[in-house]
């Protein structure tokens, strides 16, 4: 009897990762020390006592206590909507002059009494503030002018004046200063490390974050307002994620090929103001602005999905929405540099659909969609949905599996060499791994139970990440287990013995750490089969570990790093080969703190085995 998966997971389809967020131990570059795990350098917290705006739904009230300075005051709103109203569910409104106490007591603490002075007499300033922190902000007129400031010169540079404006606004929201934090390692014995004050209590919403927009000691040395990875997961812990954050992450897309000429173009999908703009750039490997249309569509979508319409050998683009009931599929054509609306096709779909998979069902080159929806309550049905002509879809099939709908992670590749997509489901089968095969039919119509027999499957399921790859090269997917081990990394293979069983044929721990940002899969040194990346977060930069099949087992390849303090904040981490030289390299879709996103990349040096950061840095347009 074919087991039924524990349901851990129940989630609709992520395209891409959004903002990649991690709190685990940095790994170590180096041959195993006696302690192969490093520290973690990971931040935010609030100060004991500090009530936060959550009672008031994170809606901050303001109100300016000084006059002039229009431009000043414009760019702090700016700010604001760039960073922390960016990433969490928090909102800075009104922004009016404030109330005259004498006429209009009745607005006593109703509004946090911020003030912005321009040093007439000090041009060259280097600027400062000071802020209360949380709802304490809500100032009573008895108690003084203002409860937010900054004071600037004329000339102080635009990057401080943003980070005094961040940094003092996260205050506001109830946050304290990093380096006064009682965990802080960094503190020197008298306490005065980074002008810190007096060892300071509070819940602490992630560990220490050298980076912080609230650290004295962030590597930006306070001349930037740009958020680091943590404070966004902090300030998320504690408001929830903002409706902009939550719609990125299914509009950011995998990198695609859009021209046909064999390297990654980035795309974007901007929500303008409820209408699907496109943004693309196709030239990943040189500075230059991403081409943007804008559509009359609209920007709601079950799911994004990319692949080949058309088999053209450009990859389109998959929109499928709720048309009043009925589930049907967008087709967007790529043109060479931008997309094209084909037509809307209603599908016999489920509005209970949980992911959506690209697939070739019948390996004829044209991207079909795979539907994953419950059936009787807890059991898994895989809905096909076919290219069965150039740019046209329809359902063709409906099958209810025997299985439940929980997984761990789900995957795509080949189980059994025939050239058509298979389905693996990794699931929690009571503490251990799972996994369970969907393969197409004969007929390439629809899928089937593989009954692939998992009795040789070794290892514990938590705390893992899994990935599909083909390790001996016989046209069959493995699968490739990375978990963590009490703060070690430990890699197993899973190998696929003929397609009709998988079995545990090789376990190490590693000579690192599993913390990582993100994990990708890539060829780096052309011998055909995927590494392992692992992106870390080095004290707060970026950093890259490297492992590679031997045919035997994983080593570590000892790849160098030259990213020049690459930050670790990201929209999106891919690997693809941008110079054209078949090796993977790393691309970092990131948000330049100024209201739009843009494109780095680290490129792999085979003969130096160092990942360099790219001086190109092109542009994706507004978020």
């Amino acid at each position: 009897m074919t087991p039924s998966p524990v349901r851990v997971s129940n989630r609709f389809l992520i395209v891409a990762s959004g903002l990649l967020l991690a709190c685990d131990p940095a790994p170590s570059t180096q041959p195993p020390p006696s302690d192969a795990t490093t520290s973690r350098s990971d931040g935010l917290y609030s100060a004991t006592g500090v009530i936060t705006w959550t009672s008031r739904g994170g809606v901050v009230p303001m109100c300016w206590t000084t006059s002039g300075a229009l431009l000043q005051k414009e760019r702090v709103r700016r700010l604001l909507r760039d960073t922390w109203e960016r990433y969490a569910n928090v909102q800075f409104t009104e922004f009016i002059d404030c109330p005259n106490p004498l006429t209009e007591p009745q607005f006593n603490l109703s509004y946090v009494r911020a003030r912005l002075d321009i040093d007439a007499a000090n041009p060259n300033r280097n600027g400062d503030g000071s802020a209360d922190e949380g709802m304490h902000a809500l100032s009573n007129w008895a108690n003084g002018g203002f409860s937010w400031g900054i004071v600037v010169g004329e000339n102080t540079p635009s990057g401080r004046f943003d980070y005094l404006t961040v940094h003092e606004f996260g205050h506001t929201l109830g946050f304290h200063h990093e380096q006064d934090r009682d965990d802080d390692p960094l503190r020197l014995p008298d306490g005065t490390a980074c002008q810190s004050g007096a060892p300071a209590s509070g819940p602490k919403y992630t560990v220490l974050d050298r980076d912080s927009i609230m650290n004295y000691c962030n590597y930006t040395n306070n001349s930037s307002g740009r958020l680091s990875r943590l404070d966004i997961l902090g300030a998320q812990s504690v408001y929830g994620p903002s409706a902009w954050y939550q719609g990125m992450k299914s509009r950011l897309l995998p990198l695609v090929d859009m021209n046909a000429d064999g390297r990654p173009d980035a795309v974007y999908l901007r929500d303008k103001q409820g209408q699907l703009s496109f943004h693309v750039n196709s030239s990943l490997s040189q500075n230059g602005a991403a081409w943007i249309t804008n559509t009359t569509g609209g920007v709601g979508a079950l799911g994004w999905l990319t692949g080949h319409a058309n088999a053209d050998a450009k990859e389109d683009i998959l929109q499928l929405w709720n048309n009043s009931g009925t589930v049907e599929v967008i087709v967007w054509n790529a043109s060479g540099n931008n997309y094209q609306h084909v037509s809307s096709f209603p599908l016999q779909g489920s509005l209970q659909a949980f992911k959506y998979l690209a697939v070739d069902v019948n390996a004829d080159g044209r991207t079909d969609i795979a539907e994953l929806a419950p059936v009787n309550t807890n059991q898994l049905q895989i809905k096909v949905h076919g290219a069965t002509a150039n740019n046209f879809y329809q359902t063709v099939s409906t099958t209810p599996m025997s299985t439940g709908m929980g997984a761990v992670e789900w995957l795509t590749g080949d189980v059994n060499a025939d050239g058509k997509t298979d389905i693996f489901q990794v699931w929690n089968d009571n503490g251990a791994v799972g996994i369970l095969v969907y393969k197409a039919n004969a007929a390439g119509t629809a899928y089937e139970h593989a009954y692939v027999n998992g009795a040789g499957i070794q290892g514990a399921v938590a705390a893992s990440r899994f990935f599909a790859i083909d390790l001996d090269q016989d046209g069959r997917t493995d699968i490739v287990q990375a978990r963590d081990v009490g703060g070690q990394l430990e890699l197993r293979v899973h190998k696929n013995v003929g397609g009709t069983q998988f079995t545990t044929t090789w376990s190490g721990i590693m000579p690192a750490g599993a913390g990582a940002l993100d994990w990708l899969v890539g060829d780096t040194n052309l011998d055909g089969v995927p590494d392992l990346i692992q992106l870390w977060a080095n004290e707060g930069y970026l950093d890259v570990l490297l492992w590679r099949w031997n045919g035997s087992a994983f080593v570590s390849a000892y790849a160098t790093t030259n990213l020049f303090g690459a930050p670790t904040a990201a929209l999106a981490f891919h690997a693809a080969d941008v110079t054209g030289d078949g090796r993977a390299d790393i691309i970092q879709i990131e948000d330049d703190s100024q209201g739009s996103a843009r494109v780095r990349f680290f490129i792999y040096d085979g003969g130096t085995n160092t990942f360099n950061r790219a001086s190109a840095i092109p542009q994706l347009g507004p978020l």
